[in-house]
């Protein structure tokens, strides 16, 4: 218990109460249903590509192994400018600080959507490259 009082004393924890709870479960629930409903889109577009075979066919196997190396390429390209832009301004730009904070936010954002659908198992090599060219 006085590790209890002694963490609420130091701002590391703090006291809810039921409006607090209220938003927070609210929260999740849209959260949830968001997700629900992704993957119910997802389903669906991977439902309609496996119908007639289209990533199955060597006309288009043959594209994306010819292609994929170009777009890596120019992901990679992208991605080391906008970092360069992003550096360079943040001297040049310091009145919309709030503004700022909010695009390195969705950088983030990116860049770990990215990595994620990278290196889900569930994915192939070959449907991730088409899902970022697309």
């Amino acid at each position: 218990m006085d590790t209890l009082y002694t963490l609420i004393e130091n701002g590391v924890l703090e006291l809810g109460n039921v409006f607090e709870s209220c938003i927070r479960w609210l929260g999740w629930g849209l959260i949830t249903l968001l997700a629900k409903l992704v993957n119910g889109i997802e389903s669906t577009a991977n439902k309609v590509y496996t119908i007639n075979g289209f990533f199955n066919s060597s006309e288009v196997n043959q594209l994306i192994d010819k292609y994929e190396p170009l777009v890596w390429t120019i992901l990679a390209i992208s991605i080391g400018i906008l970092g360069f832009r992003i550096i360079f301004n943040r001297q040049q730009n310091r009145i919309s600080r709030h503004g700022w904070k909010i695009r390195r936010r969705l950088i983030q954002l990116i860049l770990q959507c990215i990595l994620v659908h990278r290196l889900h198992p569930d994915f192939t090599k070959r449907n991730l490259s088409i899902h970022i060219s697309v």
